[in-house]
């Protein structure tokens, strides 16, 4: 049954584990990404990662659809670009463009209202697995590359605060305990904080 999850925010500790490889698809994780699609559209986010909602399973889930709409707006490359939301199992990336993409307003729902600049590669390759079990290849570009990276760097336990120099971080730092604050006070989509508790549902052995 799909329901929404809770979502995990920085600092928590989850957030800093590697996910393992799916093998093989079981129902359960078909559920767990039908459940991650309902807590993504319900939160309003763009992509959502299992280590974000209490997981170390190597899935997530991408609105390409939303992605399409900003990357037509601003002229960026959309050839090829898959559309509607993408269960993404087991993703991997190569023929990485040397070329630099910066978009000015990365975000994360772990990292809820701060948005900063990100240098990212230009183009990528992502190589994963359907929720039916088929491999799929498609070559993406500026948004969309950026995109599947952060929710990649999170199935790795790196956040897009890593990405950053250390001045800026610890000004995005900074920044984010005052908008921490709030939301350990008044949760937002199910959010679940350290304050609230270590343990998300349906961990699957994980300890600390």
């Amino acid at each position: 049954m799909k329901k929404t999850l809770p979502i995990l925010i920085y600092p928590h500790p989850i957030l800093r584990k590697k996910a393992v490889p799916v093998d093989p698809i079981t129902p359960e994780i078909l559920g767990y990404l039908d459940s991650m699609v309902t807590t993504m559209t319900e939160g309003q986010g763009v992509g959502l990662a299992a280590n974000q909602v209490g997981l170390l399973h190597r899935i997530t889930v991408l609105d390409f659809d939303i992605l399409y709409d900003y990357m037509e707006r601003y002229g960026e490359n959309t050839e090829g670009l898959p559309r509607g939301i993408l269960k993404i199992i087991n993703p991997t990336v190569r023929d990485i463009s040397p070329d630099m993409y910066t978009h000015k307003g990365e975000g994360c729902m772990s990292i809820p209202d701060v948005y900063t600049e990100v240098e990212r590669p230009f183009s990528i390759t992502l190589d994963y697995t359907d929720e039916t079990g088929k491999a799929q290849s498609y070559r993406l570009h500026q948004l969309a590359a950026a995109a599947v990276l952060h929710e990649i760097d999170h199935l790795d336990g790196v956040l897009f605060l890593d990405h950053l120099s250390k001045l800026k971080a610890n000004m995005i730092e900074k920044k984010y305990k005052k908008a921490r604050a709030y939301f350990v006070k008044y949760p937002r989509y199910g959010i679940l904080t350290q304050e609230q508790g270590e343990v998300a549902p349906n961990l699957d052995g994980w300890k600390d």
